[in-house]
């Protein structure tokens, strides 16, 4: 049996646990596999698993609307992106996405559609395949 890393106890074992996740006024919620130890209560996600609702909340915010700086960065982050690669990619300066990401500066449509895009495929994926070729 598994031993707990908080309390030090055997028996954790694997069950389901509820992740959540609050950007403004929307908060996203899913339940996921995990190991919990039955002591503490201790819940242990495997990292594929974080990743997964990471992205899901990320699409989630994408298909409510969400369009503000907490949101870009969310996506972001989420996808694994550095700020200085995706503006490179958006063809503006990591200055310009740090004032979106802190809601100094409304981002336009076109970056906004493009870095969801980003957010959900990664730097790998069509649209920034797209937008290195319309760059060159």
């Amino acid at each position: 049996m598994k031993q707990c890393p908080t309390c030090g106890r055997s028996g954790i074992g694997p069950e389901t646990t509820t992740l959540s996740h609050r950007l403004g006024d929307s908060t996203f919620t899913a339940e996921v596999p995990a190991e919990v130890c039955p002591h503490c209560g201790e819940s242990l996600v495997h990292s594929k698993d974080l990743r997964w609702f990471e992205t899901a909340v990320a699409r989630a915010a994408m298909e409510a609307g969400l369009h503000n700086g907490e949101a870009l960065r969310w996506m972001r982050k989420s996808a694994g992106l550095r700020a200085v690669d995706v503006a490179a990619l958006l063809g503006v300066t990591p200055e310009t996405l740090s004032r979106w990401e802190n809601d100094k500066h409304s981002i336009d449509r076109a970056s906004w559609a493009a870095l969801a895009a980003l957010a959900t495929e990664g730097l790998d994926g069509p649209t920034a395949a797209r937008l290195r070729a319309a760059a060159a």
